[in-house]
């Protein structure tokens, strides 16, 4: 009977042991997950940033476009040199 409550006695130590190394596995795991969903957040709003200021620079390149649609022909060579250099 007493070798029998010697090893009840471990098996709930050792289980005591491995929920509680469970447990900071799983916090662990947590934080990390949380960095990475931060650090993607960020990336995805800087690309997100990017692609509007594209969006907005290209606005401009067109509405720039129909003004010079009938203008100069030095104005057009200035807007071909702007738009071969920034589109490729």
């Amino acid at each position: 009977m007493k070798k029998i409550g010697v090893l009840n006695e471990a098996l709930e130590g050792a289980s005591e042991e491995l929920n509680s190394a469970c447990a900071r596995s799983l916090s662990a795991t947590k934080d990390t997950l949380g960095n990475m969903a931060s650090k993607l957040d960020d990336q995805l709003t800087s690309k997100g940033q990017q692609y509007a200021d594209i969006g907005s620079s290209m606005k401009g390149l067109e509405e720039r476009g129909v003004e010079l649609h009938d203008s100069k022909v030095g104005d057009r060579s200035f807007f071909l040199k702007y738009h071969n250099v920034f589109c490729r």
